[in-house]
């Protein structure tokens, strides 16, 4: 599974730069998501604090909206942030691989056409093949 991940993280940060068209509005900050003990542990190193205080911000295994880390629209841990967020706006689940807010974030709305869609949605279901087509 964890290779997967690796995959998966991999390709969603090339799409991303590739296309460049994030507008560093972030609305992304806004959601709660699940921070893994290695996300944690990677903050902490960043800012140079202990595991305890990093802790300190999060609820029960997730950072609550907004974000701690955001600062005047900026991320403060970038560098540094988690996983869920170097995937945005990709999200990775059990049922697969999904490109969400399209229809919200520019970068996402970007993604969505160079995949091909047409239809109207904010979600979308994406499969590694066609992550691998848009990086060719």
């Amino acid at each position: 599974m964890r290779a997967l991940i690796n995959k998966v993280l991999e390709m969603c940060e090339r799409i991303n730069s590739m296309i460049g068209a994030c507008s560093r509005c972030s609305r992304c900050c806004h959601y709660r998501i699940p921070i893994l003990q290695e996300d944690k542990q990677r903050i902490a190193n960043y800012l140079g604090i202990s595991l305890d205080e990093i802790q300190k911000t999060l609820s029960n295994g997730y950072i609550e909206p907004p974000c701690p880390f955001l600062e005047k629209n900026e991320c403060k841990i970038y560098p540094a942030r988690p996983i869920v967020c170097r995937m945005y706006p990709f999200l990775l689940l059990n049922e697969g691989l999904f490109l969400v807010n399209i229809n919200e974030c520019k970068l996402a709305n970007e993604i969505y056409k160079k995949l091909g869609g047409k239809e109207k949605t904010n979600v979308a279901k994406v499969s590694l093949t066609q992550l691998e087509k848009l990086l060719e």
